[in-house]
């Protein structure tokens, strides 16, 4: 009886623990169809091992939980078996199992706190807007060191003392900040209380609290400590420097958003090759090099496809086609169910206008009454000449790209050192 009595007490501490350390459930052939027997909507995050992009999508998974007390279940799945037996092959993958049915459905959409809110809501028939998001996610000894060991997360880390916050609004920032950025996987959000967590407190070295700690996992751990305030524009400068996210105060894209420095002062100093379309091979070597420093950035491989799209069809004018189809994409995506989809093609686009921009001030240098690239603002046309709309960008997106410049892009004084 001794090997029972024993087996029944770890199960009972392991369901305490999911209790009240765990908004997230591990997932296995053991316990999925208990869970579905408590007849509550079951949501799922399906992952793999050795998976970056679900490792850096967990921690949203979590502060999405941290909404919801005991109406809905959070699980994550990691078994092979489990993920063939529900035909998921994509990773990661949200799905649910609604309350009282065994149907494993897939979600169609972007992992975020706010589209599974919204998934919840609708699916329960609960208002989303009376749901209090959180985007910052809370650590716990349940959590903690899976997600501070996640291969290349990015994370802002705050300490605070609850017991000693009675004027102190940073928390209010940071979460404000979080806000921001929730739908930017290159950034996490991460706090915990040190009186709650003494263990947690003892990984960082300080006694001051609130305090903040920057987190960065590559081939060794980065962890230092910010050194700056939390007014907003600062800290934004402070993330943009170490991840490439761009974010306006409000939260919104601005015209630079996906943009790399380092291509577009390649491309402007390699303009004229590209606008003959001919002898790219150097040029695509120097970007392929260039590539190498932006491995975790996606929009690296875009300036190369453009590049390479150039020189396949030996014309600049194709262009057309790549903005048509991103143009395309954006109309027909919605905002809503797929956030991080219209931002991915937006900071697409935002690339091919400044390499268009480039190839229209190279080609109104040559000729500034036949230029097929400029701004309608850029020339003054005699009387007798009338010019021909812009094939590339039209006259109403170039004013607002400019004007969008003269607010966002304006040079930024960076307060803040690490310690």
């Amino acid at each position: 009886m001794k090997p029972v009595k024993i087996t029944l007490t770890s199960l009972l501490l392991v369901c305490f623990l999911s209790v009240v350390s765990g908004h997230v459930l591990n997932i296995t052939e053991k316990n999925i169809h208990s869970l579905l027997d408590k007849k509550k909507f079951l949501l799922v995050l399906v992952t793999k091992s050795k998976c970056t992009p679900c490792g850096l999508v967990f921690p949203k998974f979590w502060s999405a939980s941290q909404s919801y007390e005991q109406d809905v279940i959070f699980g994550r799945m990691r078994s092979k078996a489990l993920a063939l037996k529900y035909n998921v092959d994509v990773f990661p993958t949200i799905g649910y199992f609604e309350a009282g049915k065994q149907q494993f459905t897939k979600f169609e959409g972007d992992i975020t706190v706010d589209t599974i809110v919204n998934l919840i809501s609708n699916k329960l028939g609960t208002d989303s807007e009376d749901v209090i998001k959180e985007y910052s996610t809370r650590l716990d000894s349940y959590n903690y060191h899976e997600i501070i060991s996640t291969w290349g997360l990015k994370a802002m880390i705050l300490l605070y003392d609850n017991s000693k916050w009675s004027n102190d609004d940073t928390f209010e920032k940071f979460k404000e900040l979080a806000r921001i950025f929730r739908n930017d996987d290159e950034v996490s959000f991460l706090h915990f209380d040190v009186r709650t967590e003494p263990e947690l407190r003892k990984q960082f070295v300080t006694v001051a609290f609130p305090s903040l700690f920057w987190i960065e996992n590559g081939d060794k751990q980065v962890k230092k400590r910010y050194g700056g305030s939390m007014r907003k524009l600062e800290f934004m400068g402070f993330v943009e420097d170490r991840t490439g996210v761009s974010r306006s105060k409000d939260g919104s894209l601005p015209s630079k958003a996906g943009r790399i420095s380092d291509f577009d002062n390649l491309i402007a100093d390699n303009i004229e090759v590209i606008r003959k379309a001919t002898q790219m091979s150097e040029l695509l070597v120097a970007a392929k090099d260039i590539a190498k420093k932006y491995e975790m950035n996606e929009f690296a491989d875009y300036y190369i496809y453009l590049l390479e799209f150039v020189e396949h069809h030996g014309k600049v004018d194709t262009l057309d086609e790549e903005r048509m189809a991103v143009l395309k994409a954006l109309a027909y995506t919605d905002e809503v169910t797929f956030p991080k989809t219209v931002e991915y093609f937006t900071k697409r686009k935002n690339i091919l206008n400044q390499l268009v921009d480039e190839l229209g001030k190279a080609v109104f240098k040559k000729n500034k009454y036949q230029s097929e690239f400029v701004h309608v603002q850029d020339i003054k046309p005699k009387k007798e000449y009338v010019r021909k709309m812009p094939s590339i960008v039209s006259a109403d997106e170039g004013d607002e790209e400019e004007n969008d410049r003269d607010v966002v892009e304006k040079p930024k004084i960076h307060l803040h050192e690490e310690l």
